[in-house]
Order: structure tokens, then C-alpha cells, then sequence
């Protein structure tokens, strides 16, 4: 699944969830006794996401945190029992939000990929700018390669916060 779909899928969840049920059971079978309390809905996250094996083998976690102001900062995932690791983080500065995956460095490749959402007053992207850099070794000798690609894509909305109008701009490659 591409990051970008990954991003608003996430996003959207931060909002839907707290729409869902506000009223939590728990039984507790130990003494057959349920507790029934009510949440504040704007306060229910969606804190993880685990996919098992028929026979409980493998197990893929998929893991959320928020900031005090209840948006996804960061999400992880791992498998089984190791050590997790950070899929992307998000970092908000006032009107904008800055997704970002991990540097991605291999032998012979180094990639970096960003996306800085310009939000309205709704929290709504309004603009995206997408960056990327990629670096290759130069199989010929000397010197690596290096791309630059940059995107941006405008989003309009209706009265009632509906997206209307997507304006992708022009991808631009550079060499380095």
C-alpha cells in the first residue's frame, strides 16, 4: 500500500474512532462480574492493530501513538517478539503537518521520503508536497547518483467538508 494511502487511512481512523461505540463492557471471568463504563469519546485511540497465524505463530503488530492533542505522531510495527520499528512519523508545527519515513539505507542505496501537509482550519489538507531524495552507487566508478523528485497536489473541499477537487502539480526529477 502506498505511504500516501497509508497516511489517510490513518488519519481518517484518528477521526472515526471516536464517533464508534462510547460504551465499553468488561467481564471479568474470574468472578463472572462485568463492568460497564463510559468513555469520552474523543479520547478513544486506536493504539494497535495485531494480525495472527491460525496457530497464534506469527504475529504482525502494528502500533500507534499520540501527541496530548490526540494525533498519530508515530507508528511502528514487528513481528513475533522483536524490536519494533518506526514505519513513519508525523510532526505538526502550527497549520502544518510534516509525514516522514525513516531514512531507508542499504549498501549501494540511501532513500528519504516526506510529505508536509499544509492543513485549513477543519484540519484538512489543503496542499501537499511530497520530496524524496534517492542516492545509487555508480556502477561505472566514481560518483553516486542522486535524484531529487518533488510533487505537489492542491485539495479543494465543499461546505460540508467533502473533498471536490484534487490538483496534482507537475512531478519534477532532478538529478543531483
Amino acid at each position: 500500500m502506498k505511504p500516501l494511502i497509508t497516511l489517510f487511512l490513518l488519519l481518517g481512523t484518528m477521526y472515526l474512532i471516536p464517533s464508534c461505540n462510547k460504551e465499553v463492557s468488561n467481564t471479568n471471568n474470574n468472578n463472572n462480574t462485568q463492568d460497564t463504563t463510559t468513555q469520552d469519546p474523543a479520547k478513544i485511540y486506536l493504539t494497535a492493530i495485531e494480525q495472527r497465524s491460525d496457530d497464534s505463530s506469527f504475529v504482525y503488530h502494528l502500533g500507534f501513538e499520540y501527541d496530548a492533542a490526540g494525533r498519530i505522531i508515530r507508528c511502528s510495527s514487528h513481528t513475533n517478539n522483536s524490536v519494533p520499528v518506526t514505519n513513519f512519523t508525523v510532526t505538526f508545527n502550527g497549520n502544518q503537518a510534516l509525514y516522514a519515513k525513516p531514512i531507508f539505507q542499504m549498501p549501494g542505496l540511501l532513500s528519504t521520503y516526506t510529505i508536509l501537509f499544509t492543513l485549513d482550519a477543519n484540519h484538512k489538507a489543503i496542499k501537499r508536497l511530497e520530496m524524496n531524495y534517492q542516492e545509487n552507487d555508480d556502477t561505472t566508478g566514481s560518483h553516486p547518483i542522486r535524484t531529487y523528485t518533488y510533487d505537489t497536489t492542491s485539495y479543494e473541499y465543499d461546505a460540508t467538508g467533502l473533498l471536490q477537487k484534487e490538483t496534482r502539480g507537475k512531478e519534477i526529477q532532478s538529478p543531483g
